[in-house]
């Protein structure tokens, strides 16, 4: 599982046009992961960078301002690591 990308309060006008359209795409999403979002969001940047360039350098500023959120996703263990978990338990 990858990072979910959450969106938080809406985007307002001092943000950077790209930043807006950043969390714009995030907020019809639900939760978005970084690759599903630079694959939403090609084409409707104007730049001459590659997109998730464009995601990342924007990214601290809009998690620090509120507008994003990031999900960390929970580590599985592996199932052998389970099995002998349980049958230590028994």
């Amino acid at each position: 599982m990858t990072d979910q990308i959450i969106a938080g309060k809406p985007a307002d006008e001092k943000l950077p046009p790209q930043a807006r359209e950043i969390v714009k795409a995030v907020r019809a999403t639900h939760g978005v992961t970084l690759d599903r979002l630079a694959t939403k969001l090609d084409g409707k940047l104007k730049t001459k960078q590659p997109v998730k360039r464009i995601i990342s350098f924007y990214m601290p500023r809009l998690k620090k301002g509120g507008y994003l959120k990031v999900a960390h996703a929970k580590k599985q263990e592996p199932r052998s690591k389970k099995i002998h978990a349980s049958a230590k338990a028994a």
